[in-house]
Parts: structure tokens; C-alpha cells; sequence
């Protein structure tokens, strides 16, 4: 699925947070780069040959990723969470299993790993810049769900045996709830991401939805599907009084996505619409977003920008998490 970025005058810093170093590389950029000016060659006397360094010459510090390459980068992380970074014939599924409100809670089912291995759940939910660990000592049982079984070295206890794990989250519009269950040796893997309210148009066969990558709506993900394969398509944004936007082509499957962040300066919320116009269809949708400063852990996510709890309410929870070997 091909992308490109949508920049809406960025109130830098405040936009999205820094990623982990280790993120994948951001994809091309609709902005256009302003040019610089040829560097001046080095006289022959400082010159150094390739690999080495001046002498007495301070190293560098490693350039901080702008607000537009980090949401590249958060958007091809959502993007390949699943199947493409699973291991080989492994998948996880979600089975929702009650709901209070906003709090969805689900039972986590994997196939295609090992049942005899001790198993971590991870969760990476938008207001952190990578996955955590919610549970550790889960085993699968014969259906392949996620249990804490309740021996030495396992989550649970011996009073409840084989215990469904629950992962319980804070649900929000077009916010993704992402999980995974890893191998406590390394071996094996899997991983699943649903949005279970999502923000979403449709025109005939032809779908739009807007995927949050950050708790308040600062960067998004703008994902297009069912359209008449490498046709084009002409997507408008209207933020306030400000317009932005283009045509393209979709790829050989009827897909393309955008990565969008509409943060105005000096403004500190508002409303974006999105309209995407072909021969065929033409879905819309729009969604709110903000800059004010965010609930704490204890009320939700973190403020844009901000480091974010150590435990955020948006994380799933998991219960029971009390380990049998304590006992």
C-alpha cells in the first residue's frame, strides 16, 4: 500500500512525539523539501579520507526525526502490526467477551505456536512510542487462548487453573487497540491490531477510514480501499479555513494511504474532513483533534508531545496478573 504525507501548517514539537531510533525508515513525503545550497568543498589540508574522522573533530549528535518522518514512522509501524512481523504461520485473534462504556475486554487466541512455551502479552496503544509488556507467564491451551495456567512460573493461581487471560481497554473513535504474544525464549510470535469503533465512510464499494496515531488526533492515518485498481483518486482535506490535498492513483489492489496531520498554528482544536473523489465513488469522513494537554495515566493518555505514563489507562490491562511462582 503506497503513502504519503499531508503536512497542514505543523505546530512542530507538539504534533506527535519522538520515536525509538529503531522505527522504519519514513516513506516519501508530499512536503517539498526546501533546497539547500551546495556545501563548500573542503580545503585539501582538512580534507579526511572516507571512514575517518578529524582529528580532535566532536562526533555528531544523531539528528532528531521531524514531526513529519515520525509519523511516517508510526504509521508504517501500525501498518505492519500483524501478519508481516508474526512469526511463520503464526496469527493472533481478539474475541471480545464484555463491555462497561468505553471498556471493551477481549480474550487473546493465537495459532501456530507452540503450546509447551511460557508466553508474554504486549500491547502498544497510541499514547506510547513502543510496545509494553501487560502480563507475563501466559500459556495456550488446547484452543489456543491465552490462560494463566497457575503453576510455578506462570501468571494465575492454583485456585483458578488454566484462567482466560482479559484484556481490558479504553475504547475511542478510530483508536486501534494493538497486541501481541511473544515467546518468553524468543522463538515465536504473533500479532493483532482491530479498531473497534472506527471512523469510516463509504460510497459504494468504496471505503475511507481514519486510523488515530496519536491519542488526540495529531497525526492519523487516512487509509483508502475498494476503489477500480491504479485508478485516480483526488483527496481533499479541509481543516478551518485551510484546504490541502491532490490527486494520485491507488495501487494494483484499489488501495493507498495517506498520512495526515492536521495541527494548525496557533490554533488548539478542530475539525478535519477528508473527501476522496473518483469516477466510481466518492466517501468522506471528518474527526476531531487537539493540542490541549491530556489526562494523566489514571484518566487517559498523555498529552502530545509528552512523555507518556508508564502505564496508561489506553494500554490493555490484563488480569489476573499475580504469579504463581510468588506463591
Amino acid at each position: 500500500m503506497q503513502r504519503f504525507i499531508i503536512i497542514i501548517t505543523v505546530a512542530a514539537a507538539v504534533a506527535v512525539a519522538q520515536t525509538p531510533a529503531n522505527s522504519a525508515k519514513p516513506a516519501v513525503t508530499a512536503a517539498k523539501p526546501t533546497a539547500a545550497a551546495p556545501a563548500k568543498p573542503a580545503p585539501k589540508t582538512l580534507q579526511t579520507r572516507p571512514g575517518q574522522a578529524k582529528a580532535g573533530a566532536k562526533k555528531a549528535a544523531p539528528a532528531r526525526p521531524s514531526p513529519q518522518e515520525v509519523a511516517n514512522q508510526l504509521a508504517e509501524a501500525h501498518e505492519a502490526w500483524g501478519p508481516a512481523i508474526s512469526s511463520t504461520i503464526a496469527s493472533a485473534s481478539l474475541q471480545e467477551v464484555a463491555r462497561n462504556g468505553a471498556i471493551y475486554t477481549y480474550h487473546l487466541y493465537a495459532a501456530g505456536l507452540p503450546r509447551e512455551r511460557l508466553y508474554n502479552i504486549v500491547a502498544w496503544p497510541v499514547n506510547q512510542l513502543q510496545p509494553l509488556v501487560v502480563i507475563k507467564g501466559v500459556t495456550l491451551d488446547a484452543s489456543g487462548r491465552a490462560v494463566c495456567s497457575g503453576r510455578l512460573g506462570t501468571c494465575g493461581s492454583l485456585n483458578t487453573p488454566d484462567d482466560p487471560v482479559k484484556l481490558s481497554s479504553t475504547i475511542a473513535p478510530g483508536r486501534p487497540v494493538r497486541v501481541g504474544i511473544e515467546a518468553q525464549d524468543g522463538s515465536a510470535s504473533a500479532y493483532v491490531k482491530t479498531v473497534p469503533t472506527p471512523i469510516r465512510g463509504v460510497d459504494k464499494k468504496c471505503t475511507l477510514e481514519a486510523v488515530m496515531l496519536t491519542p488526540s488526533g495529531t497525526a492519523a492515518l487516512i487509509e483508502v480501499s475498494g476503489f477500480t485498481p491504479n485508478s485516480e483518486i483526488d483527496m481533499q482535506l479541509l481543516n478551518g479555513a485551510q484546504r490541502d490535498g491532490g490527486k494520485t492513483r491507488v495501487d494494483e489492489k484499489g488501495t493507498y494511504s495517506a498520512t495526515v496531520m492536521p495541527v494548525v498554528e496557533g490554533v488548539s482544536e478542530g475539525t478535519i474532513k477528508v473527501n476522496v473523489m473518483s469516477a466510481q465513488c466518492s466517501p468522506s469522513l471528518s474527526f476531531d483533534w487537539n493540542v490541549k494537554p491530556q489526562a494523566s495515566a489514571q484518566g487517559g493518555a498523555a498529552a502530545p508531545g509528552a512523555t507518556p505514563a508508564a502505564q496508561p489507562a489506553a494500554a490493555p490491562s490484563a488480569s489476573p496478573a499475580k504469579d504463581a511462582a510468588k506463591k
